[in-house]
């Protein structure tokens, strides 16, 4: 990523997610990878999030507070049939970590799902400081386990 996703503002989300296409799963069996404060200040600006497969069991997210050394980002996440482990780093490369949290709960999704991104307005509501804001993605990458 190429933009200053740590000084977002408080009205601003933006999301890296894997999500079911079918319409009958909204709620749970997603993965993301968001940045915002969720229309409040004193949240941290990272959450990595983990809905569960079934609608019995509830979402689990890490938020974290951070402050890039930079405009620039990675992160990166590993799914298996039993966890999903999350990353964050300083720059384009893996060396200067910012955070990582491990998921390893009941009904971790199985269902191969598209990778989306989204910014938007958390409750419709205009940036609080009324400026514009812009992300570049430089690039994404898949990669199958064996």
């Amino acid at each position: 990523i190429v933009g200053r996703i740590d000084q977002l503002d408080k009205n601003l989300v933006f999301g890296i997610f894997q999500y079911p296409q079918e319409t009958d799963r909204d709620g749970f069996d997603e993965i993301d990878i968001e940045f915002s404060r969720w229309g409040d200040e004193k949240k941290g600006s990272g959450n990595f999030t983990v809905w569960s497969d079934a609608k019995a069991y509830a979402e689990k997210t890490n938020n974290f507070d951070f402050s890039l050394e930079g405009d620039y980002s990675t992160h990166t996440y590993t799914r298996t049939p039993e966890s999903v482990y999350f990353q964050s780093f300083h720059g384009h490369n893996e060396q200067n970590k910012i955070n990582e949290w491990t998921y390893s709960g009941k009904n971790v999704s199985k269902s191969p799902m598209p990778l989306y991104l989204n910014f938007w307005l958390f409750r419709g509501q205009p940036p609080s400081d009324l400026q514009e804001s812009e992300i570049i993605i430089k690039s994404v990458k898949f990669e199958k386990l064996s």
